[in-house]
């Protein structure tokens, strides 16, 4: 019997661990923001993400590794940086059912990526979205004006996922992140 008492407080606790920290996740606060606006396409949200947030100016710090779709969405200043808005346009039509990816658009010439932008797969294409040249559906080289090469990543993974779906599971990564680092 006290047995049985243990498993169901186990359970209790699990359950409220997984319903609370998806009530209060970054997917829940971006499905939130897609029906309080009423955004039904990757197009509409992305004119809402740049019509509400603008390229990082010059000089603006780097942003904390894994910083939530929360914070980046509530960052005063309303400033991302590429991959960012990328990350916040992705998280959004991720909840609209679409399969997103982020790709770095790396120099061919020094090997690093100046500009990530994201392709949201709508039909049977993979449509470029670039938040910092505040365009969509043009070819890479349109996106930057220097010889790259595009490196693909899946955005979100799994592990991603199980971040965007629970708050609680989002801050425990972000206490144990600088001891893996």
């Amino acid at each position: 019997m006290k047995l049985l008492k243990y498993f169901l407080v186990l359970v209790s606790c699990a359950a409220v661990f997984w319903l609370v920290g998806y009530k209060i996740s970054d997917n829940a606060f971006a499905y939130k923001v897609i029906q309080e606006n009423h955004l039904t396409s990757p197009e509409q949200v992305f004119k809402f993400v740049i019509d509400h947030k603008i390229q990082a100016p010059s000089g603006s710090p780097n942003s904390a590794a894994g910083a939530s779709f929360r914070t980046l969405v509530n960052r005063p200043g309303d400033w991302l940086w590429c991959d960012e808005g990328a990350i916040v346009v992705a998280v959004m039509v991720g909840q609209l059912g679409y399969s997103t990816r982020l790709v770095d658009l790396v120099g061919t010439r020094d090997g690093v990526s100046h500009n990530t932008v994201l392709q949201i797969q709508q039909a049977d294409n993979w449509v470029i979205y670039d938040f910092t040249g505040r365009q969509f559906n043009v070819p890479f080289d349109k996106t930057v004006d220097y010889p790259a090469m595009p490196i693909y990543r899946p955005y979100p993974n799994w592990q991603q996922k199980l971040l965007l779906n629970n708050y609680f599971l989002r801050e425990l990564a972000q206490v144990v992140r600088p001891w893996l680092i």
